[in-house]
């Protein structure tokens, strides 16, 4: 290991007490060695820093750039199902809530349950016109009748195999028709003539069967008409 002496910069001896070249007195400054040593430490602390920050040699560390691919993709997917929660919101609302009648049309028979046929109809139709008694005796009338054709654990279920719009005027024309059974003003907004596809099956048997069916929004509720347990005793039995 070499020194350097400070007054000219000539290099000594280890042991040298002054310099050969200018007889300063030598101070033992070993150049060499502080040099390498600092350089040393800062590189090690450069290194140490740049681990912690994720980086070595101005490049991201594999670990951290799995990391944030892995929080780039749970980002994405998290925007991608709420958008996914919207659009079946959407159309719900918008599109698919004229099937809400039907569906609780066929609960009623799958639950056994009458007040799933009370959703399907208008709020005024039954607080008005409906007795859900009666309602409840025609269900069970009907359940009934389809149990000795079909077997038990009767299931209903549908598919809409054709839709078309209701215009304007016939909308107001089945509105008047409806305050004049119910002496009450209502608003139909909007309503389907659909084709439906009922299915009855039992234990024995099934069997299929195509019914028309209106459904009506009406005060902001979608609904049935001219359909209830009745029909689907006729028809399948």
């Amino acid at each position: 290991m070499s020194k350097f002496c400070e007054s000219c910069g000539a290099q000594m001896e280890d042991n040298a007490s002054q310099c050969p070249t200018c007889n300063a007195a030598a101070s033992a400054v070993n150049a060499t060695a502080n040099v390498a040593e600092v350089n040393n430490t800062t590189a090690t602390e450069d290194v140490k820093n740049n681990i912690d920050s994720g980086t070595v040699g101005g490049a991201t560390s594999p670990a951290t750039t799995s990391s944030n691919n892995k929080n780039n993709i749970i980002a994405i997917a998290a925007g991608a199902l709420a958008f996914l929660i919207f659009l079946s919101v959407v159309v719900s609302v918008l599109g698919g809530g004229y099937k809400k009648p039907l569906d609780n049309f066929c609960k009623a028979f799958n639950k056994e349950d009458v007040k799933y046929l009370v959703k399907a109809y208008p709020e005024i139709f039954v607080e008005e016109y409906i007795d859900e008694d009666d309602l409840e005796d025609d269900l069970e009338y009907s359940l009934d009748k389809l149990v000795d054709r079909y077997g038990k654990n009767i299931k209903l279920s549908y598919k809409i195999n054709d839709k078309d719009k209701i215009d304007k005027d016939d909308l107001e024309e089945l509105e008047d028709n409806l305050e004049d059974i119910l002496d009450e003003t209502v608003k139909i907004s909007r309503g389907w003539e659909l084709e439906v596809e009922f299915t009855v099956k039992g234990k024995k048997r099934k069997r299929t069967k195509k019914v028309d069916v209106n459904v009506l929004k009406v005060d902001g509720k979608w609904t049935i008409f001219e359909l209830n347990p009745d029909t689907i005793y006729y028809r399948f039995t």
